[in-house]
């Protein structure tokens, strides 16, 4: 086999490997499944399904560990949001079903994702510009 040949070969290989690998994640528990599966969340209508009071964490908080976290959203879709020694502010837009957000001083934007599982809502947001993720639910 010539050089050229198996040098061919070995890309066709690594290439197949690397399309193959990217079907997804690997999927080894129970839990991970039921998590994979609702990834992507339940359909928003609009910014007044998010509007109340939410509380629970963010992460990485102060130190690299969690900190209480807490937003507000109005049904017009302006937010507030407070953790640490933090205070932002911004808006929420819904289109097709998903949930955007933007927050300053500090610019943060990301996705919002709500999950409704047995009536217990929650919705996580992850920040697409910062290493910050927040997962609330309705404030009691």
């Amino acid at each position: 086999m010539s050089y050229r040949t198996l040098v061919a070969a070995l890309c066709a290989v690594l290439t197949g490997g690397l399309i193959a690998g990217c079907g997804g994640p690997i999927i080894n528990t129970p839990s991970q499944a039921a998590t994979h599966r609702t990834s992507s969340g339940s359909p928003i209508e609009g910014t007044s399904a998010l509007a109340g009071t939410w509380t629970g964490t963010v992460t990485p908080g102060h130190w690299g560990v969690e900190d209480p976290f807490t937003l507000t959203i109005t049904p017009d879709g302006h937010l507030t949001a407070t953790w640490d020694s933090n205070t932002a502010w911004g808006t929420v837009t819904v289109e097709h079903g998903r949930a955007t957000f933007e927050m300053h001083p500090d610019f943060h934007e990301g996705t919002i994702r709500l999950y409704d599982t047995g009536g217990k809502r929650e919705l996580v947001l992850e920040d697409e510009l910062q290493s910050l993720t927040a997962r609330v639910a309705p404030r009691k």
